[in-house]
């Protein structure tokens, strides 16, 4: 039976979803907090926003895995793409899907059989309700940083990876990054390029190139931050100009009320979701946490 569907969220999770379900017959109604789609994908030099994207970053896997079913990326493109490629990609794909801009979803209940959505757009102060069979939650990952140090008493600019935009901003500093996840290890490579020296804190990290020689790489954890200094597990001193906290993200369900969803481990995990993406009391609300980078 064809459904009435709300998906929140017009990024790539968001927009796949939507096609597969106007292809099974169901009516599709996408709100989009923004006024265009890509979600994380689309650039911005703010910061603070939603947008993690910066100037320089082009994807770390090859194009053939980020296609969607029988839409290939155009011919000619490299195989890693720069992040300008896959928004357009994006906005390609979305042409002829009906969507909402620059509305907001403000809350999701449950109201009998129904899914009770209540909105908002910037150009009226008025909510506006609407009923669905079904929600999908697709409203990304990579907005709410996860900053374990964000209370240290540092001195100097201390900036997530969230924030960051360009390399040029780091000229002649000496930065400390810490994390060694894919995010780290490319600012890192980014900022070498600038800085006068660069020191990566963080364990189990490979790097696709040499490292050139203004980068330290050092396998271990921060224990403690003062006002110009960095303490790691092991006890060595380490003074930084700047500070690059690339330590993930937390998920974040502001429209979601605590009792319908709670997030554990420092908001790393949503419960509770059946394969992490289907509700388990209410299996016709799913969120599709995914990683299309």
């Amino acid at each position: 039976m064809p459904s009435k569907i709300c998906i929140i969220g017009a990024g790539a999770a968001g927009l796949v979803t939507a096609k597969h379900a106007i292809k099974d017959g169901h009516q599709v109604e996408i709100f989009e907090q923004t006024d265009k789609v890509g979600g994380t994908w689309v650039y911005s030099e703010e910061i603070g926003c939603h947008s993690s994207m910066y100037k320089n970053l082009k994807t770390n896997l090859p194009k053939q895995c980020l296609e969607f079913e029988n839409v290939p990326y155009p011919d000619g493109l490299p195989s890693f793409l720069p992040h300008e490629n896959v928004l357009e990609y994006l906005e390609n794909y979305s042409k002829e899907i009906l969507i909402f801009f620059n509305t907001k979803v403000i809350n999701v209940t449950r109201e009998g059989e129904k899914w009770k959505v209540t909105t908002s757009t910037y150009s009226a102060e008025s909510e506006f309700v609407h009923y669905y069979d079904v929600v999908f939650v697709c409203n990304g990952h990579f907005f709410e940083p996860f900053n374990p140090f964000e209370n240290a008493e540092f001195e100097g600019e201390m900036l997530h990876s969230h924030d960051y935009r360009r390399a040029e901003h780091f000229e002649g500093k000496k930065v400390v990054i810490v994390g060694a996840g894919p995010s780290g290890i490319d600012i890192t490579l980014q900022v070498a390029m600038t800085a006068r020296h660069v020191t990566l804190i963080g364990t189990h990290a490979v790097f696709p190139v040499v490292l050139p020689g203004t980068v330290r790489q050092i396998p271990t954890h921060v224990k403690s931050i003062y006002p110009e200094n960095i303490i790691t597990d092991e006890g060595e001193n380490i003074t930084a100009d700047v500070i690059i906290v690339c330590t993930g993200y937390k998920y974040k369900f502001p429209f979601l009320n605590p009792s319908l969803i709670q997030l554990k481990h420092n908001s790393q995990i949503v419960s509770p979701l059946y394969q992490h993406i289907c509700h388990v009391d209410y299996p016709k609300t799913f969120f599709l946490l995914v990683y299309f980078i």
